[in-house]
């Protein structure tokens, strides 16, 4: 059995928002969606995984004629095991202050 190769056109995030200027706001909100989906389940296995690297480069859009673009998350150069459970905003918010203190010094 023969892998079926698929190809369209991608481009990042930072290039399809400024080619277009006028997007209806639906297609941000799909998109945005759509890379908060994948975190969710990289978050959700077994071994909670973190990307580290989440920027509109690492984000490719897919275009398939007759059909929404589509966010993929790319570049998991730097994904590692999760080293701390995160329940809830507050802590998610409290760690980001604490890690951004640390390398201030």
């Amino acid at each position: 059995m023969q892998a079926r190769k698929e190809s369209f056109p991608t481009s990042d995030v930072l290039q399809i928002f400024q080619q277009l200027k006028e997007l209806s706001s639906v297609i941000p909100d799909k998109l945005t969606q759509q890379l908060c989906s994948g975190l969710k389940h990289m978050h959700g296995l077994d071994t909670p995984y973190a990307h580290n690297d989440v920027k509109p480069g690492n984000v490719l859009i897919t275009h398939r004629k007759g059909q929404l673009p589509l966010a993929i998350l790319m570049d998991f150069g730097r994904a590692r095991p999760s080293r701390k459970h995160i329940g809830s905003r507050s802590e998610a918010l409290q760690l980001q202050k604490v890690g951004l203190y640390a390398s201030a010094g």
